[in-house]
């Protein structure tokens, strides 16, 4: 076997002229065997080149059929590798740039999130606390009989509190603050009381009363809580007016949680007195999650209230009637 020292094509040991590029070899058989093993080296040169490239940039080799001549295809193909890896490398690192920080972001912007939500969130303790009001309960004949307290809720015409409050009530007259007491020889200004004389809805056994009032009591309605995921332990406060000691916060926990003659309550530690009774007990961001009714007199700190709960439902069974009505005379 030999090859044409000019084209490279293979050759048959007979022949004396190249049938490819039709060049005759003037030196015969042995001129063309020197020019053969010429050939054979060189073609080896070139495939070992070919070799060393191929190593360094790509596995893949195309046999042409003719020795001491290269195939472009590998080179195109290792080409193609190449840029596609660069590009994938890019593609890849800018992604994770731009993911690392993302998640980042999302989750510094919950962060904000939660904290801005603490922070605008318009209730507070203090906030509620100046929707509870001063009650003022009277007979027929203008005489205070009681006092006690109360809440705005649901709405600023409606306020909260214990049906004991209303029963025997002829005139509720409710205040943003207590009214002072007057004094010679000074200016009082009396705050202006706000007319209970509607009783929208009760419950005598849950000791609960809504009332409405004929005009904006000024103050905003405190939003309720879910009084059913209270739980022991949980920090509480309440606000009310006990012995007409204006707009009293007491914090405390929930002691315990129990039904007493069929009805839910709260045991708080939060100390209640005297005037204390439609006073609202508050979770810790300011939402109403009960009502204040009772404590006991031998104890300490063993004090009552009604989960909101009802109070909801109460005020989808409204049936308006005058506070007149519950008014029991004692003559």
């Amino acid at each position: 076997m030999k090859y044409c020292p000019y084209c490279g094509v293979t050759l048959h040991d007979d022949m004396s002229f190249c049938p490819k590029c039709g060049k005759p070899f003037k030196g015969g058989s042995e001129e063309m065997a020197k020019a053969t093993a010429a050939t054979s080296l060189d073609s080896d040169s070139v495939e070992s080149t070919v070799t060393t490239k191929e190593t360094t940039t790509s596995r893949f080799t195309i046999d042409s059929g003719k020795k001491g001549m290269t195939n472009p295809l590998p080179l195109v193909v290792a080409a193609v590798l190449l840029v596609a890896i660069v590009v994938g490398g890019i593609l890849f690192f800018s992604h994770s740039d731009k993911s690392a920080p993302a998640s980042a972001d999302v989750k510094l912007t919950d962060e904000i999130t939660e904290n801005t939500a603490e922070q605008e969130d318009p209730w507070s303790v203090e906030k509620a606390a100046k929707s509870v009001l001063y009650l003022e309960i009277y007979d027929d004949a203008d005489n205070i009989i009681a006092t006690a307290s109360g809440f705005v809720c649901f709405n600023s015409t409606t306020v909260v509190t214990n049906y004991h409050v209303i029963d025997g009530a002829y005139i509720i007259k409710a205040y943003t603050s207590v009214p002072p007491v007057k004094q010679p020889g000074k200016i009082t200004i009396t705050p202006i009381p706000y007319d209970l004389s509607t009783v929208l809805a009760y419950d005598e056994k849950n000791d609960l009363a809504i009332l409405e009032c004929d005009r904006n009591i000024g103050v905003d309605p405190i939003p309720w809580g879910d009084s059913f995921a209270v739980k022991q332990g949980d920090e509480i406060y309440t606000v009310g007016y006990p012995l007409g000691v204006a707009n009293t916060l007491s914090d405390g926990v929930v002691s315990s949680r129990y039904t007493l003659d069929g009805v839910d309550l709260f045991q708080i530690s939060a100390p209640i007195s005297e005037g204390s009774s439609g006073g609202v007990l508050l979770d810790r961001n300011g939402y109403a999650i009960g009502v204040t009714c009772a404590s006991y007199v031998q104890g300490q700190n063993l004090n009552l209230a009604i989960p909101i709960t009802f109070a909801s439902r109460l005020m989808n069974t409204k049936t308006p009637q005058p506070l007149s009505n519950f008014f029991i005379p004692t003559y």
